[in-house]
This record gives structure tokens, sequence and C-alpha cells, in this order.
């Protein structure tokens, strides 16, 4: 827990009292490869944050194929970042495809946490954004050619390549996104990007360091 105190505390600037209500609410579980997180088609009822392992972001096409379009490690916050505040059914899967360690927190804590902890929304916001914008970014992969891919692969997951089947990277690597994909999930990062820039009263060129805003009054 010490990396992802560390990840908090040096991204969010927790107090000791802070980061003692966020562990008080953290149930941590242990994920067998192959084991889900998170399934396509049912309720997002979970967040969290990887200790240990890697897990793969896929979901099934219309034609049963399942490319891999994301991948977390550890310190990574995960969960589905376009139904887990909205309660909805989730339209992806998050897959152990190691062993994994995860410090799960619940919807049900993360609304205990805004209670008792009001930062702790504008954090969630935060963490829910970055893993948009990283799903958004990956149509950029549709401009680069195979070795592109590869070297952008290798870059941005330095230390997954030598951790995952290689089925896994291949299908990251031919991942594709329709116009109807991107223009959806270009629309959700819209919507989120402004209401938390509403939230904060800052312009938007503030927005992409937020940990480092403070609340205007």
């Amino acid at each position: 827990m010490e990396s992802l105190r560390k990840k908090l505390t040096d991204s969010f600037r927790l107090s000791n009292d802070e980061w003692s209500m966020v562990s008080d609410n953290i149930n941590s579980i242990s994920l067998q490869k192959g084991d889900f997180f998170i399934e396509q088609g049912k309720l997002c009822r979970n967040s969290g944050f990887i200790l240990d392992g890697v897990i793969r972001y896929f979901s099934y096409d219309e034609k049963g194929n399942d490319p891999t379009c994301y991948f977390g490690y550890e310190t990574f916050y995960i969960t589905d970042p376009f139904t887990f505040k909205k309660q909805e059914l989730s339209e992806i899967n998050l897959q152990a495809v190691t062993p994994c360690e995860i410090a799960v927190i619940s919807f049900d804590s993360h609304q205990k946490l805004q209670h008792i902890f009001p930062r702790w929304n504008d954090i969630c916001n935060q963490l829910l954004l970055e893993v948009s914008m990283d799903f958004a970014n990956q149509k950029g992969l549709l401009a680069m050619n195979a070795a592109e891919r590869y070297d952008y692969f290798t870059e941005k997951y330095p230390t997954v390549v030598r951790r995952v089947p290689l089925q896994y990277v291949a299908s990251y690597l031919g991942t594709t996104f329709t116009q109807q994909d991107q223009e959806k999930y270009a629309l959700i990062l819209f919507t989120l990007f402004l209401a938390i820039t509403l939230a904060y009263e800052k312009p938007a060129e503030s927005f992409m360091k937020p940990w480092r805003w403070k609340r205007q009054v």
C-alpha cells in the first residue's frame, strides 16, 4: 500500500488524516489470472488501484472478437470511467492477465468518502479523466505503422511487455476505433472535462494540472 499512498500523496497532496480516511475505505482483494474485476454488461460497482499485477481492458465486438484497448499495472486507477459514477452497465471488461492484488473502493465507499472527505470527489474525477483521456488517445494508433505502434506500446507500458501473453500485445497493437466510437468517447470526455472545469471555476488551460489547483473561496 505504500506505493499507492505515495502516488496519491504526491499527486494530490493528501494529509495523513486524508490518507487514513481513504485507506479505511479500501478493501484489498486478490485476482487470479483470467478473473474479471469488471464485466461487460454488468453493473459497474467497483473502482480500485492495482497494487500488483496487470489488468487489460477489452470489449467484445459484434463478431465476438476481444481486442485489447488498454492496460493497467501497479498504482494505476482502474474502473469503467464511463459508467462507474453513473452506476450503469459496463461496456468494457477488466480482466487480470497476471495474478493481481487490487485495492478496491466500491461505489458505496466512494459515496461515503465524498461525505467525510470533500476533496475525494475532485480526486476521483481527475482519476477518471486520466483513464478517459488514455482511451481517447488510443485513436492515435490508427495513424501509426506497426513499428511505430510497438514503440508506442513499449514506451507507454515499459513494465508490461514481458508480463502479458503475446496475443494481448498483438490485439492492442491492432486495435482500431470506428468513427462512432471516436465520437462517443470524445463526447464523454468533453462532458467530464466541462463538469470538472466548472466545479473548480478555473479556465480550461489550468485543467491539465488539477492536483495543483486550490478551490476558490
